[in-house]
């Protein structure tokens, strides 16, 4: 009586059967390592025959082999470990639930519990669920233990192939050869070694030739003799289309330098704001248009002070200024020094009851343009001008700095 209190005890505290595990549950962590392997086949032999010239054909023989690469990504993973229970009462719930499995015939419950394997997920049954269940010596309801690194490779990606085919020259191989015409009589033949880079010259009289027969080794190749290869005939390229002239070209936004020699690369239109008349609290705007090479013409619109006796009794007025004007350039229109011609005619705002002073303008200017590469233009000048009213004549030099954008 002792002895079975003894073992029935131990049963309850200890558990009822060996403590193996029962159940793993894997998932896919980090990347471990990458597996390539390399597989090549033995080398052959090929030849490329070419006639080079009616009384010559060149031969180039080489080894070729294919290459096949073989990658697999293994990734690391963790483990969730589900041991026995070692509890006498889990084990009678367990087989009260196995009896109730089987009863209503849901046999396939475990599945269902253990889930699908997925990419990222493995699961790994080690007994029958049911019969773990329904066993007195096994436990199905242990917490698992989790392992962090699993030593053994679990998860893996598909492998990855690849293929090359490697040629290499072959060379100091010693070839019997026989070149043919179309009735396969031979114009030429004999024995003759490859240089170093694999290549064999055959001369004789081979206008007819349409394949070179080699044998070496046991081995018997034809090649046909292919045409020479020569460059085809193309249109001249203008230096400008050359991809090494684009550095030193000077392009429509690019400064339109001095060296440039093609019209349609110059500027068309420039416009310009005076910078020295807009520090006074005077407004005047350029515009220019190409009409050569050398030549352009412009106008300008502004609302400027004027004093003196322009207008009689009146030390200072806002007056409107319209004008035109034509440009000669020592160079071109882009960059360089300019003499220009210029008109001009003034006039005040109209109010009633009062003098509206009005001139006429005349005069020359000097100056210099200069269009940085992305088309920022400035210009510098100095201009004489000569306003008649009805009361005076008054010459005036006026100072430019001109800022504005050229295309």
């Amino acid at each position: 009586m002792r002895i079975l209190t003894a073992i029935t005890t131990y049963f309850l505290l200890f558990g009822c059967g060996p403590r193996d595990s029962l159940l793993t549950v894997y998932y896919r962590t980090s990347p471990r390592r990458v597996e390539v392997s390399k597989q090549a086949s033995l080398s052959s032999l090929f030849a490329l025959a070419m006639q080079v010239n009616p009384g010559a054909v060149e031969v180039h023989l080489k080894r070729a082999s294919r290459v096949t690469l073989y990658r697999v990504l293994h990734y690391n993973s963790a483990a969730f470990v589900h041991d026995q229970s070692g509890s006498t009462f889990d084990k009678a719930f367990e087989i009260l639930a196995g009896v109730f499995i089987v009863t209503f015939g849901n046999w396939d419950f475990g599945a269902r519990v253990d889930g699908q394997d997925t990419p990222e997920r493995k699961v790994v049954r080690r007994r029958g669920f049911l019969f773990t269940l329904l066993n007195p010596m096994t436990s199905a309801s242990a917490n698992p233990r989790i392992e962090p690194i699993v030593k053994e490779q679990i998860f893996s990606n598909p492998p990855i192939t690849r293929e090359y085919e490697i040629r290499l020259p072959a060379a100091e191989v010693v070839v019997a050869f026989r070149v043919l015409d179309e009735t396969r009589h031979a114009l030429a033949s004999g024995l003759a070694t490859t240089n170093p880079y694999g290549e064999l010259r055959i001369q004789g009289a081979l206008k007819n030739a349409v394949a070179v027969e080699l044998s070496m080794d046991g081995t018997v190749i034809i090649a046909p003799i292919q045409a020479s290869t020569k460059p085809a005939s193309t249109t001249p390229i203008e230096p400008a289309a050359m991809p090494h002239a684009l550095v030193s070209t000077t392009l429509a936004n690019d400064g339109w330098a001095s060296e440039t020699k093609n019209d349609k690369l110059l500027p068309r239109v420039t416009l310009t704001l005076d910078l020295a008349h807009l520090l006074s609290s005077n407004v005047t705007l350029f515009g220019e248009v190409r009409l050569y090479r050398k030549i352009s013409v412009g106008g300008l619109v502004g609302r400027e002070s004027i004093s003196e006796a322009l207008s009689p009794g009146a030390h200072s007025t806002r007056i409107n200024i319209i004008g035109g004007y034509m440009r000669y350039y020592l160079t071109h229109m882009g960059t360089g020094a300019y003499m220009e011609f210029e008109g001009l005619r003034g006039f005040g705002d109209s109010v009633p009851g009062t003098d509206t002073p009005e001139f006429v303008g005349y005069g020359g200017t000097l100056g210099y343009k200069h269009i940085v590469y992305w088309g920022l233009t400035l210009e510098l000048g100095i201009s004489l001008q000569l306003l008649s009213s009805i009361t005076a004549k008054i010459p005036e030099p006026v100072g430019h700095i001109n800022l504005g954008w050229s295309f």
